[in-house]
């Protein structure tokens, strides 16, 4: 999950109990100075975090109404309308919260889904090149699943169709580093020119970046692993990066060179997380 839908879902965690907490400060007693000055207070920065449209907010006129009560000395009238809106506000984050969980559910599902299609596309053009005889997976199958998926997302299964997704992205990533691995020096012999050999290249990155993204989500691994880990995999992002820019000088074969070079570092990379794979 990124950094910022972290950070606003423990925003949303940690204010409905202090929602809870001032609401019962005070509520059996009588109304002080310093008591409302920190529910006007507290209101007010719940308000702000809402950014609500002005044309369509329903809480501007109540806390208006709340300071007026507060300067004019009524000090039960203005505690009862924060609690009020207290009340309310608790409400609406509740109801936020489930919208905006919702609306991550969908994120991740499309970002799986152009994941899934762009794997399954890199599949169907092995299959053009080198004939359906070694692969394991039913092409049919996944094109079914993956149809299965959308109509479970877009009939409130969004739950089953990440599930659908995530099984679909696994299969798909073992099949393709495996194919991969076993290409022959032959096939590289074929490559119509160095720009041909690149392109394979980057394709082979690909695979072997997602493989082990893969593991990673499955996983939980120590601190020291995890640190060699984050280091090879920055040194390949580094490698790739130099590989794209040798590319677009038009210095493919040794583009060529420093891709495969990005590919084999995260090669060594799944080897520190128990997958060993041929380079």
């Amino acid at each position: 999950m990124p950094f910022q839908e972290q950070t606003d879902e423990k925003i949303r965690g940690s204010l409905l109990p202090v929602l809870l907490l001032v609401m019962s400060i005070g509520s059996a007693g009588p109304a002080n100075a310093a008591m409302l000055e920190q529910k006007l207070h507290l209101v007010e920065r719940l308000h702000q975090r809402l950014q609500l449209d002005p044309k369509n907010d329903p809480y501007r006129a109540s806390l208006a109404e709340a300071r007026a009560l507060i300067e004019q000395g009524q000090s039960e009238q203005a505690k009862a309308r924060l609690d009020e809106m207290i009340r309310q506000l608790a409400r609406t984050y509740r109801t936020r919260g489930s919208g905006d969980q919702a609306e991550r559910q969908r994120t991740k599902y499309q970002r799986r889904r152009v994941e899934v299609r762009s794997l399954l596309s890199s599949l169907e053009q092995w299959i053009a090149q080198q004939g359906a005889a070694q692969v394991q997976l039913d092409v049919a199958r996944l094109h079914a699943t993956l149809a299965t998926a959308d109509k479970a997302a877009g009939t409130d299964g969004i739950a089953r169709a990440i599930a659908l997704m995530d099984v679909t992205y696994q299969e798909l990533v073992t099949e393709l580093t495996r194919l991969r691995d076993k290409e022959t020096v032959n096939y590289r012999l074929e490559f119509k020119g160095p720009e041909d050999e690149y392109r394979y290249e980057v394709r082979r990155y690909q695979t072997y970046r997602l493989l082990l993204r893969m593991k990673l989500d499955g996983q939980v691994f120590g601190d020291a692993r995890m640190g060699r880990v984050q280091a090879l995999r920055r040194q390949a992002l580094e490698l790739n990066s130099e590989a794209e820019k040798q590319a677009r000088s038009g210095e493919f074969n040794a583009a060529i060179a420093t891709q495969s070079g990005a590919t084999e570092t995260l090669i060594k990379a799944l080897a520190v997380v128990g997958v060993y794979l041929s380079k």
